[in-house]
């Protein structure tokens, strides 16, 4: 039953939760012999007069008065059933954790179980196609949760190489499995370092793990970097709290303390330092030595609103002109630069402002979704253009607003979008039209091949 579709599966839970339904009612109709109106109206009963009468009216009374009893119970436990959450009643169906485009048709996931105790199911997913077919390519020996064998996320280059973090939830290191032919084998590089540091290779060989460390709107970093794709690990920038920080006071080459931050790299020495403020601020920091010191950026201030915001995505380059989003409480904008990114302009979308979630595909290729519509333009916000998406209808009776959903495009056509209800969609049509992508081991699953 393990190998089963989780499909197969629901449909024995609920067969045997209807079946469990009836035995209820049957019990209770014995008492005073009542039958079922039908298969379809379990709750709707009549009397049915047996040819034998019950006698006394006292007897009947304490019929009556056992009968009323089963009758509450069994509404007890018919509400319990009924009422029981969507994962119980797939019991072994896992939710979508993380999700990694690459390339214009591929993806990879990482689907787990529900729970907090070992022995639940957890697996890596490829699709090469668009989702019309899936690789279940776990690393061997993860397929099961539990001990140090939890996975914590993944994260790919390719639809070849990608990485496995996983080690235990309650201590203990943290291991680091790469594959180069999308999963077929997988290899055992190396520890990482301090549990709990965010992955990102730019190359086959160069990475970094960063360490956030923050509280209170403010937050320390401490950036681990590699050179041999995972094996070893060395400790090359930390910004934590310090009495200068606390002053204010930003050694030069450093990174302000103040704020929360993201850290990308466009390369092995190319990279930036993103803030994301609970005040109206733009604070953009970029290193060209691989992270070892920084420098500030000119970047305007977004209109203030008094309600904080900061940048989403990662900068994104051809030439010297370059993108970055930008998203406020009840606004988004984007951040241009024509000069390698010295100093940034700003470019708001047109119309009345909204919390779009914003997708730069390139420097001037941008697209923006807010519920049901998409802003689009290939010009730099020269000229922009409106599609009307379905994806309201796919996914109600959700309701959503940015950053919600998670719109991915990764052309100007292909996309992908993730629910709050971990659901996975796809449009092929820059977004008028979306469908459901099964994925292995989730409640939508269907199509699954062998690697």
């Amino acid at each position: 039953m393990d190998n089963e579709p989780t499909g197969v599966i629901a449909d024995r839970v609920e067969g045997s939760r209807t079946s469990t339904l009836r035995s209820l009612v049957t019990l209770g109709n014995d008492e005073l012999g009542l039958e079922s109106r039908s298969d379809d109206d379990l709750i709707s009963l009549r009397c049915v007069r047996r040819s034998q009468a019950y006698g006394t009216d006292v007897s009947r009374n304490r019929r009556l008065f056992r009968w009323g009893i089963a009758q509450i119970a069994i509404m007890t436990l018919i509400v319990g059933v009924m009422a029981l959450p969507a994962e119980a009643a797939h019991p072994k169906a896992q939710v979508l954790s993380t999700t990694v485009p690459v390339g214009a048709n591929g993806l990879w996931a990482f689907t787990q179980a529900q729970s907090t105790k070992s022995g639940g199911r957890q697996a890596v997913d490829l699709t090469t196609d668009g989702g019309k077919r899936w690789s279940i390519v776990t690393p061997p020996g993860l397929s099961t949760f539990g001990g140090s064998h939890w996975i914590f996320t993944i994260y790919a280059l390719t639809s070849k190489r990608a990485w496995v973090v996983y080690g235990g939830v309650d201590g203990g290191p943290q291991w680091l499995d790469t594959t180069s032919d999308g999963g077929r084998h997988w290899t055992t590089v190396g520890e990482l370092p301090p549990k709990g540091c965010t992955l990102q290779f730019v190359s086959n060989e160069d990475g970094t793990c960063t360490v956030y460390a923050g509280a209170m709107g403010s937050m320390g970093i401490e950036i681990f970097r590699t050179s041999n794709g995972g094996r070893s690990w060395r400790s090359i920038f930390s910004s934590y709290m310090t009495e200068a920080s606390l002053n204010r006071k930003t050694p030069p080459g450093s990174l302000p303390f103040a704020c929360d931050k993201t850290i990308p790299f466009n390369s092995s020495t190319t990279g930036w330092a993103l803030f994301d403020c609970n005040y109206d601020d733009a604070t953009l920091y970029e290193t060209m030595d691989g992270g070892v010191t920084w420098v500030s950026r000119t970047v305007p201030t977004p209109r203030a609103y008094s309600e904080g915001g900061g940048f989403v995505g990662t900068p994104t380059f051809s030439g010297r002109r370059g993108a970055v989003g930008y998203a406020g409480g009840r606004y988004s904008l984007i951040y241009v630069t024509t000069n390698d990114g010295l100093s940034f302009h700003r470019v708001y979308p047109p119309g009345k402002l909204r919390p779009w979630s914003i997708n730069v595909l390139s420097a001037t290729r941008w697209r923006l979704a807010f519920r049901n519509e998409i802003l689009g333009t290939n010009n730099g916000g020269t000229t922009w253009f409106t599609v009307t998406s379905d994806a309201n209808k796919i996914v109600k009776p959700l309701r959503y607003a940015a950053p919600n959903p998670d719109i991915r495009f990764v052309t100007g056509n292909k996309g992908w979008l993730t629910t709050q209800n971990d659901r996975l969609l796809r449009t092929t049509d820059g977004g008028r039209k979306w469908t459901v992508v099964s994925v292995p081991g989730t409640k939508s699953s269907k199509t699954v091949s062998g690697v």
